[in-house]
């Protein structure tokens, strides 16, 4: 649950006060992803911002707990057992009437047709999968995002984006693009730093039935986050060095899991070896993150890789994947490798367990790095390109108003 507040002190005052409907769909999906960048989003939104009116729409229920006037949860239950996305097209044009909407938020690469013409489109693309890696996702989605997020885009007034490279991503493959495009950085919550290890290691071993020593990676369960290899490096790294670790995974259950339990058992490696926890709560995460030897991050592709800043701010060392937008969200705080090597994966972990000085400087990098990214300066920038989009709606406004009093004036 998450709870969101009033704030006195608010520092983000606009000239014109909106009505503002967010596609809030993913906070009912659990914890991973663009569920935690929304969760988080709102939550620092909440703090900064008392001018606007919000409305959250989904078709399932979500826990979340409003103390303030200005958020609106609109849950609607009539339509549960359809897909969310088609839900979305059905509802989302005459809630948008009711509610006298003058911005419409779509958090999840998509924006319902039918929307009044009066309403601006802000639309959020976390990455651009389906086109770079579509073999990673399951069909259903796939042909969802083939169908949905073109016209998205070309009906969107504003785009944002959570990197460099997911913005460059969109322009090669879709140059027709006429909305401006906007990166902002997502954030890492206060609660992620750095503290014992030993400390966090022992936590986790006694919640989670792990070993002490152990090295962590977190995503959930997909091709995209390339765990086959991870598990094919982790098994040269047990078989070339004396050791004695245990690779902890942690995520939720996708699509395509069961290839990487097959694959470690046809491996030989045990649940001592190799430790899935599942899903872990929030609360449990920084420890977790904290605990680990290394923590290691081989995902094939990125939009913007929240598991890997939080690391950072936990003071874990990183391993990590050289593709997509991770170098530049990790910089010099990371030791990258070639995501379908196996062999540079498990060089690049050996190299961090066995260089105490390594490890120590990616450590230090990864602090310095992560004080660079929080969801308040990402809140700042979204609610900034709502003034942006509130400007554009002020001057039509006054276009309509100038050509009315223009056609009077030929009456008089």
């Amino acid at each position: 649950m998450f709870t969101v507040r009033s704030c006195r002190r608010a520092e983000c005052n606009f000239k014109i006060a909106m009505k503002i409907g967010i596609d809030a769909r993913p906070l009912s999906h659990g914890q991973a992803g663009i569920t935690r960048y929304l969760r988080c989003l709102i939550e620092a939104m909440a703090k900064l911002d008392q001018t606007h009116e919000y409305f959250l729409y989904s078709n399932r229920d979500f826990d979340t707990a409003f103390e303030d006037a200005q958020w609106h949860k609109r849950v609607s239950l009539n339509f549960r057992n359809i897909p969310g996305t088609v839900w979305l097209q059905l509802t989302a044009p005459e809630a948008a009437r009711k509610d006298k909407l003058e911005i419409f938020w779509g958090t999840e690469h998509f924006l319902p047709w039918g929307l009044p013409r009066s309403v601006r489109r802000v639309l959020t693309i976390h990455d651009v999968v389906w086109r770079t890696l579509p073999e990673t996702m399951a069909a259903y989605n796939r042909l969802v995002h083939r169908l949905l997020v073109d016209p998205s885009l070309e009906r969107a007034d504003l785009i944002l984006v959570p990197s460099l490279s997911t913005q460059k991503d969109l322009m090669r493959y879709f140059p027709w693009m006429q909305a401006p495009v906007r990166v902002i950085y997502e954030g890492v919550a206060p609660h992620y730093q750095p503290c014992d290890r030993v400390a966090a290691a022992y936590h986790i071993a006694q919640k989670f039935k792990t070993s002490r020593e152990y090295i962590l990676s977190v995503g959930t369960l997909e091709p995209r986050k390339n765990l086959l290899t991870l598990i094919e490096a982790f098994y040269i790294l047990r078989r070339k060095s004396l050791l004695d670790v245990q690779l902890v995974i942690a995520g939720a259950k996708g699509w395509g899991k069961g290839d990487v339990r097959r694959r470690t058992l046809e491996l030989g490696l045990s649940d001592r070896e190799v430790r899935f926890v599942g899903f872990v709560p929030e609360e449990d995460m920084p420890a977790l993150y904290a605990g680990a030897l290394v923590f290691v991050y081989p995902s094939l592709y990125e939009g913007f890789g929240l598991p890997l800043l939080e690391a950072l701010a936990c003071g874990a060392p990183v391993a990590c994947s050289n593709r997509s937008s991770l170098p530049e969200i990790g910089t010099d705080a990371v030791l990258y490798f070639d995501p379908e090597s196996p062999e540079e994966m498990a060089g690049a972990l050996l190299r961090i367990l066995s260089d105490s000085f390594l490890k120590g400087t990616l450590v230090r990098r990864g602090l310095e790095r992560a004080r660079r990214f929080s969801w308040e300066s990402c809140a700042r920038s979204v609610l900034a390109t709502f003034d942006e989009v509130a400007r554009t709606l002020s001057s039509s406004r006054a276009e309509i108003n100038s050509d009315r009093t223009s056609h009077m004036a030929l009456f008089i």
